[in-house]
């Protein structure tokens, strides 16, 4: 994907999402976190997600920067009163530099769902740039797969039961 763009800082719960906010549909986008020194963080929202249909979501960055982070796939937007989590999943980057370094996501939407946006927080210990994609264009990768440094690089969200994911926010 050519397509990148910059996130700007979020602070509090005061964020309002407006028509093109951090929408990371159908492609690739840049997100620098951003933040205070206790609170990097920046909220992803995928939307136009069918229902009953399955995706796979691709997150890129460059290893060995020691930086944690932590993200959640969340039905709502989280920065209002209802909302939930579906998982969260805390990790980091690592000591060893892997450039272009990717995690891949696949999940479900479930067929009965009446919202078609779910929504990605992620924090960090340190302001850090990420690309985070999406698709409903399956590679053929699965839990079992490693990426160029063997690495397993695949979460199945549907394989672990916490999919398929029931939006109605």
């Amino acid at each position: 994907c050519g397509h990148r763009r910059r996130f700007g800082r979020f602070r509090g719960h005061r964020h309002q999402y407006g028509k093109d906010d951090n929408d990371c549909s159908g492609t690739c986008r840049t997100a620098v976190i951003t933040g205070s020194a206790e609170d990097y963080r920046v909220v992803l929202r995928i939307a136009s997600l069918a229902p009953g249909r399955k995706y796979e979501a691709t997150l890129t960055f460059d290893a060995g920067t020691e930086i944690g982070y932590a993200h959640a796939w969340v039905d709502g937007n989280p920065y209002e009163k209802d909302w939930l989590s579906f998982v969260g999943i805390g990790t980091g980057t690592g000591s060893r530099e892997l450039k272009g370094k990717q995690e891949k996501f696949l999940f479900t939407i479930d067929p009965k769902s009446t919202s078609g946006t779910l929504y990605i927080p992620l924090r960090s210990n340190k302001s850090f740039t990420l690309r985070f994609g999406i698709t409903d264009r399956l590679t053929a990768v699965n839990p079992n797969s490693q990426d160029r440094w063997g690495y397993y690089y695949v979460k199945d969200f549907d394989v672990d039961r916490i999919a398929p994911f029931l939006l109605k926010r």
